[in-house]
């Protein structure tokens, strides 16, 4: 640490030297000034973080010093040692941030108390700056992650828009979107360059895709857009258009132009339907992955995909799929994973469609098509409980009863016995 020790009278300055142990203080350099002008000077030049100063001076006083000190929000502390009992001169001294006001001759014990105070001012004030730095890297560092989950969640459950709007309406001016649309991009289509690149940190990838995104997606006033690592799928990045979707084309292009730039390759992009905001955007999410899914059909022109005409009505066709999916495969293990990896669909969508489409939930639509199989082979009295079980895609004969009693009322054993007239 530094001092500034300002007066008119060298023996004062030489006095206040002897009267402290600055090194037990941690004080390095003591600096000094006869009068207020050499002070201003000197704390430009070396930045003190302790000024003693007396009040009455040639050229500038105490007084001026200190206000020139608060004008330009000196961060160091001020101590006044002064030969005058003057009010005014201590009013002066508390509104300009004056410490401590002083009278000669000093008393070492004072002096040494009020530049005790002063370091220990300066040292917490200090230990609250580096908390507060660390605080900021570590909010700056987690930013992101918290932008990725909050928008991959919009995307496949809008019913967390509620406990985020204000945040988005804050950071992005989100809160009057009406319509929007997701774009899917597929890290897996980068050239082999990029991705033996980044083999080692893809999280590196992901933060220069989505970079480069988001610097086409912000105008000078606003964002209207937001590019994200999507926490649905381990190589998806998604962007979130809620404006300017009749220019959605173009701007793509630029964002493809920008990856050129950037890293010498291009993405595949699924181009979402425009949809209500945030209810339909799983409606979009799941029409851009059908386009993206439509690529191979496509020659390589571009490495935009938009949905093919009448893809809406294709959703609930492809429900039916799903459904006599279930109808075929429901003796070996069907888990809600399988069917969205064979469709291309995510869970959450496929859950929330399915019920809407028939009325249940997948599971209890599986284990009925179960059941009603295991009533067919119960009418043969030569096949045992576990291998019907087994058969229609029970691993555990104690479940599929379980379930089948659920169901049906009555045990398996007993359904055999009454011959199906339960």
């Amino acid at each position: 640490m530094k001092v500034l020790l300002v007066d008119d009278e060298r023996h004062v300055r030489e006095a206040i030297k002897l009267l402290v142990d600055w090194e037990e203080l941690g004080i390095a350099d003591i600096l000094e000034a006869d009068n207020g002008e050499d002070a201003m000077a000197a704390i430009e030049r070396e930045a003190p973080d302790i000024v003693v100063t007396d009040m009455r001076m040639p050229l500038r006083d105490g007084v001026e010093l200190l206000a020139w000190m608060k004008e330009r929000d000196y961060p160091g502390r001020r101590i006044v040692v002064s030969g005058h009992d003057d009010f005014h001169l201590v009013r002066s001294t508390m509104k300009y941030g004056g410490q401590d006001y002083l009278l000669k001759p000093v008393d070492p014990e004072q002096l040494r108390e009020a530049l005790g105070k002063a370091v220990a001012s300066l040292e917490q004030e200090c230990r609250e700056r580096r908390l507060t730095q660390k605080r900021n890297i570590e909010m700056n560092r987690l930013k992101p992650v918290y932008w990725d989950k909050i928008f991959s969640n919009l995307v496949t459950e809008p019913a967390s828009f509620g406990a985020v709007r204000e945040t988005l309406e804050e950071e992005f001016k989100l809160g009057g979107a009406r319509q929007a649309r997701v774009v899917i991009l597929s890290l897996d289509t980068a050239n082999r360059i990029v991705m033996s690149k980044y083999s080692r940190n893809r999280d590196l990838l992901f933060f220069t895709v989505t970079n480069v995104c988001n610097e086409f997606l912000r105008s000078e006033r606003r964002a209207f857009g937001f590019a994200c690592r999507s926490w649905n799928s381990e190589n998806e990045a998604l962007i979130l258009l809620w404006e300017r979707h009749g220019e959605t084309a173009e701007l793509l292009e630029r964002i493809e132009q920008g990856f050129e730039a950037t890293l010498k390759c291009r993405f595949d992009l699924g181009v979402g339907l425009v949809e209500a905001f945030p209810d339909g955007l799983p409606i979009s999410y799941e029409s851009a992955r059908a386009a993206l899914k439509q690529r191979h059909l496509h020659g390589r022109d571009s490495c935009i995909y938009e949905p093919e005409p009448g893809e809406r009505g294709r959703d609930r066709n492809v429900m039916a799929d799903i459904a006599r999916y279930i109808e075929d495969n429901y003796d070996r293990e069907l888990t809600l994973a399988d069917i969205a990896s064979q469709f291309y669909l995510s869970r959450e969508y496929i859950s929330r469609r399915f019920k809407q489409e028939f009325g249940e939930n997948l599971s209890d639509f599986l284990g009925r098509i179960r059941i009603e199989r295991a009533k067919l082979l119960l009418a043969n009295p030569l096949l045992r409980i576990a291998d019907i079980a087994e058969r229609v895609g029970f691993s555990d004969e104690k479940y599929f009863s379980k379930v089948f009693k659920k169901l049906e009322g009555v045990s398996p054993n007993q359904y055999r016995k009454s011959g199906g007239e339960e």
